[in-house]
């Protein structure tokens, strides 16, 4: 299935067009210089200016009456999806292990040449990431996870745009090798007031660098699927739908459960058609 770049509502849970997505701006920037620092790109100033501290201000509502949206940005909640507040997981390593065309590529970039199973793990420039081998494979490790394209490391995010505009360059976007949202664009339909958009769950990065690409051509993307959901993702959460739309609100699992009232439901979905 394709779709417009003018369909997509979302840079994560932040309600936002693709033409001012900060993934997008940056992988122009990149486009027209490879050797860009990340301190010149949009996505550093993005990150430098958007500093929600509520799940009111991540949505950009402003002079909102619901107390549930004076609750911290990083609490993980869309009344479509869940039944009520997912607290996030934070601190853990995130670990990847990494094909070996990847490695030599990142290897490349960062001109590392003497790296040995049973030498230290190497910095990544300043990105927070390190790389090591173990058991004769390599390995990227990082620490605190994302919140919601708040905090985050930007030269790990300008890095990884980098090598996937190179690698789309060199062997083109061929989603069907890897039919699930780890190679793929995965999302679902939102709908209000007789509009429909698309919310990215899984390859913002992808879905920016394309769209930069290939400013005139659809983006082909895949809906969510319950088998490519990690069990903690499934915590709380209700029905997993191709199309959710404020014309069934009242059946949504957070209203339906009364956990938040339909008004404040409605304004939430409402900002992803006002972006």
């Amino acid at each position: 299935m394709n779709i417009s770049i003018k369909d997509i509502c979302n840079l994560s849970r932040i309600p936002i067009c693709m033409e001012n997505n900060p993934l997008y701006l940056t992988s122009l920037q990149i486009l027209n210089n490879k050797n860009i620092e990340s301190t010149d790109t949009y996505l550093y100033n993005f990150h430098k200016e958007f500093k929600p501290k509520t799940l009111g201000q991540l949505f950009g509502i402003k002079n909102s009456l619901f107390p549930i949206l004076d609750l911290s940005y990083s609490t993980s909640f869309l009344p479509w999806l869940h039944y009520q507040l997912v607290r996030p997981e934070r601190g853990s390593k995130d670990v990847r292990r990494l094909k070996d065309q990847e490695a030599q590529e990142i290897k490349q970039l960062f001109n590392i040449t003497d790296l040995q199973e049973t030498g230290a793990p190497r910095e990544l420039g300043h990105t927070g990431i390190t790389m090591h081998i173990a058991n004769n494979q390599y390995v990227c490790k990082r620490g605190v996870k994302d919140v919601a394209f708040v905090d985050f490391n930007v030269s790990r995010k300008v890095l990884k745009l980098k090598q996937l505009i190179s690698s789309i360059s060199k062997h083109g976007y061929i989603p069907e090798k890897f039919p699930t949202r780890q190679g793929g664009i995965c999302g679902y339909f939102l709908q209000h007031e007789n509009q429909k958009k698309f919310y990215i769950t899984a390859g913002n990065h992808r879905s920016a660098v394309l769209a930069a690409m290939y400013k005139d051509n659809a983006v082909p993307v895949i809906f969510e699927n319950k088998s490519f959901l990690k069990e903690k993702e499934l915590k709380d959460r209700g029905p997993i739908l191709n199309t959710y739309s404020s014309k069934n609100v009242d059946t949504w699992p957070s209203v339906k459960h009364n956990n938040i009232t339909r008004e404040c439901a409605l304004q939430i979905i409402n900002t992803y058609f006002n972006n």
